[in-house]
């Protein structure tokens, strides 16, 4: 019984091993896109500058980057909480279409049933709103002719908090073996 019970033990680490690198990947992944979407934020205003736009941030956020902006958005809310799913005890299985895939929401929803719970400000309500176009890929195949997101000077700030919150949780659980992509 000692022998068979060690080996439970062996293939839960293992598993564990295995979750916790897989949540150092999409965690990687999550917070790498929220620089991208800075980046690109960035880039998309000194266009919107040198075309002599009336209206910089109109322009930034609802001009031809704007797909791309929204899209990196969707996929770093969704890579971070999945980040927090595994890192909170969640099983891997689940991360796929036929439970969390895409869906923000059934994402946050499941990592708060395994205990994450989050400091970041409006967390839900940012979910609640990017669920439909995310999981729809609104902005990666194309969707309605107007889609009404959160303000993005709401939603970096956001962002940034949830990559620093999940990557302090995977700063805790890897220890000495953790290499932050941010600061």
């Amino acid at each position: 019984m000692g022998e068979s019970r060690d080996k439970r033990r062996k293939a839960n680490d293992m598993t564990n091993d295995a979750n916790v690198q897989l949540a150092d990947d999409l965690w990687t992944r999550g917070a790498g896109h929220v620089l991208g979407v800075q980046a690109l934020v960035d880039a998309a205003s000194e266009s919107a500058i040198a075309d002599g736009a009336s209206d910089v941030s109109q322009m930034t956020f609802n001009g031809r980057h704007s797909a791309s902006i929204h899209l990196l958005v969707g996929f770093a809310f969704e890579l971070l909480l999945k980040t927090a799913f595994l890192l909170h005890g969640g099983n891997s299985k689940d991360l796929g279409p036929s439970c969390i895939g895409h869906d923000l929401l059934t994402a946050l929803d499941k990592a708060e049933e395994v205990g994450f719970q989050s400091n970041c400000a409006n967390l839900r309500w940012f979910v609640e709103n990017l669920r439909e176009p995310h999981k729809k890929h609104w902005f990666r195949y194309g969707g309605p002719d107007s889609v009404t997101m959160p303000a993005i000077e709401l939603t970096l700030p956001a962002l940034d908090a949830l990559a620093r919150e999940v990557g302090a949780d995977l700063r805790r659980v890897m220890g000495d073996d953790f290499r932050p992509q941010t600061g």
